[in-house]
């Protein structure tokens, strides 16, 4: 990838002058404020776009050129509306609640999203109070629990897979830790009884955060490697923060391991 700049995961391989993008994949050129747009050329403001050329705000089309707003157009009526709806979009600019204007070369505004900003990954990378991400126009999201009837306490659960059975997937379980109603899936099921693992006490989100809680948080330190005189950056902090001591560059970390 190169000349690219603020594109997410999924972008690269091949792909040059793209920019504010999600997964704009392999071997694009020049596709601008979009997501999941893979093998394509002049694509802008799209979704889900495959060996496409020359698109603007389209969705889920596969190897079609001159299309705006999913309608085809002929080389000449594309290159002649396309000035007037980016001018248009000059003139007259979206303006979200908060008052941000949004014209063209922006990226979508935030509040037109289905999901809240703390149901998504966002709010595991880069966690946010409600206040804080209201403030700056994402939607927010509180969980409402319906009404259900356990069967069963998390805590009460088998020990061990051996000692379940298929009527399990036919219970709702209380998590041991907040009493959030929670099923096991066949296909958990199966893979529990496959690895010899034993059922999940806690609900599925509850599980989710402790994993979180283990992991180094998304920031980098500039620490030394300690084999050498080497900088490397490093998710692992320093000593004096409770970081451990051996932090290795990728060059001898090659040599330990291998």
């Amino acid at each position: 990838m190169r000349d690219s700049y603020d594109v997410g995961p999924g972008s690269g391989g091949g792909s040059e002058l793209t920019y504010e993008g999600i997964s704009i994949g392999v071997h694009n050129n020049y596709c601008l404020l979009g997501s999941i747009i893979w093998y394509s050329n002049n694509v802008h403001y799209s979704y889900m776009m495959n060996n496409c050329k020359d698109c603007f705000g389209c969705a889920e089309l596969n190897g079609k050129q001159y299309c705006i707003l999913n309608k085809q157009y002929t080389k000449e009526e594309y290159e002649n509306l396309l000035p007037k709806v980016i001018q248009h979009m000059m003139d007259v600019p979206f303006e979200d609640k908060k008052g941000k204007i949004y014209r063209f070369g922006e990226y979508f505004p935030p509040e037109i999203s289905p999901y809240a900003y703390n149901e998504t990954v966002a709010q595991d990378y880069f966690p946010l109070k409600k206040e804080t991400a209201e403030e700056k126009g994402y939607l927010w999201r509180e969980y409402e629990s319906g009404i259900y009837t356990t069967d069963i306490n998390g805590s009460d659960l088998p020990d061990t897979i051996l000692e379940a059975d298929n009527s399990i997937l036919e219970k709702t379980i209380a998590c041991e830790i907040t009493g959030r109603p929670y099923r096991i899936t066949e296909q958990e099921f199966s893979f529990y009884k496959r690895m010899n693992l034993p059922l999940p006490s806690v609900h599925p989100d509850e599980r989710h955060n402790a994993r979180l809680r283990i992991r180094n948080p998304m920031k980098l330190h500039k620490r030394m490697c300690f084999f050498g005189d080497k900088e490397v950056d490093t998710t692992f902090p320093p000593v004096s923060e409770g970081g451990p001591e051996k932090v290795v560059c990728t060059e001898h970390y090659n040599k330990e391991v291998y």
